[in-house]
């Protein structure tokens, strides 16, 4: 057996260990942390294991394990996490309506909780970094899952956003450009499409 088919194994089981054990015991805040655990493997280098999960294949199984999680936890941290990360499996699915629903959701806690970060005396331990992420993400995949429906104009109105605050995104200006990039196309604006295809740095 080779050593990514080990990795593959060694997530399997965590992903069993998820749903017969916390879930099994409805210990659903321990499984929500453990989804939410950044991790650092070959190809899914400082992702969270649910992240990394469904890059790893096992869709399903993170959608079916986060989705009964996300029914039984109170934490808007860990829901705008495990919101993010169903959202993007959703869409990988095929099921964009859901995908919306799944990044709103996970907007709305991210911002609810970056806003109480903010009055808050306690230590943030990274909380504030992930928030803006799910934050960011969450626009960014709406935006995405926009073009798919070919709801341009509202595509359009999300990236032209994102793109005015583009240097508050950090890791995320490529996708913004990609999808902007792709938008000109469709409506004609070849020059400034082929402009933001350049190399862009993160």
């Amino acid at each position: 057996m080779g050593i990514s088919a080990c990795r593959s194994l060694s997530s399997y089981l965590i992903v069993s260990q998820l749903r017969f054990n916390y879930v099994a015991i409805s210990c659903f805040e321990q499984a929500a942390s453990i989804i939410l655990k950044k991790i650092n493997i070959q190809f899914s280098k400082d992702y969270h294991l649910g992240i990394a999960l469904y890059k790893l294949g096992f869709l399903q199984s993170i959608v079916s394990v986060t989705t009964r999680i996300v029914n039984n936890v109170n934490s808007d941290y860990c829901l705008s996490g495990l919101y993010s990360i169903l959202g993007v499996s959703y869409r990988i699915l095929g099921d964009i309506n859901q995908a919306i629903e799944c990044h709103k959701i996970s907007e709305i806690k991210s911002i609810k909780c970056l806003q109480n970060l903010a009055k808050s005396s306690e230590e943030e331990n990274g909380k504030q970094a992930n928030l803006e992420f799910w934050k960011v993400n969450a626009a960014i995949n709406i935006g995405f899952c926009k073009i798919e429906l070919w709801e341009l104009d509202a595509a359009m109105e999300i990236f032209v956003k994102l793109k005015k605050s583009r240097e508050e995104i950090g890791i995320n200006g490529c996708a913004i450009d990609v999808g902007f990039a792709f938008l000109n196309s469709c409506v004609g604006v070849k020059k400034e499409g082929e402009n933001l295809t350049q190399p862009c740095s993160t």
